[in-house]
């Protein structure tokens, strides 16, 4: 959310997007963007307990401190632990 006309963009949940990627990933991978910008991913994967959903955020979008990846049983639980983490103010 904007503050004011001179202010930056916020890194709030609002302008994450997932996306399917074009590449030659398929099934359950896709691409989060922020701003038009790949930020991290979110996909489903195979482990010996069961499927779970991974979701990280890329190195040079980081905070110090905050979480950058984990896993969870299902795709919102991902996306929604992604934006808690993006949203994540630095220590």
């Amino acid at each position: 959310m904007r503050k004011g006309p001179s202010a930056p963009p916020s890194r709030s949940i609002d302008h994450l997007v997932l996306k399917r990627p074009t590449d030659h990933r398929t099934g359950d991978d896709f691409d989060v963007f922020y701003n038009d910008k790949q930020v991290g991913r979110i996909m489903l994967m195979q482990v010996p307990s069961g499927r779970v959903w991974m979701w990280s955020i890329f190195i040079e979008h980081r905070k110090t401190g905050a979480p950058y990846k984990g896993h969870e049983p299902t795709r919102d639980a991902a996306m929604k632990a992604f934006a808690e983490a993006w949203r994540a103010e630095p220590n």
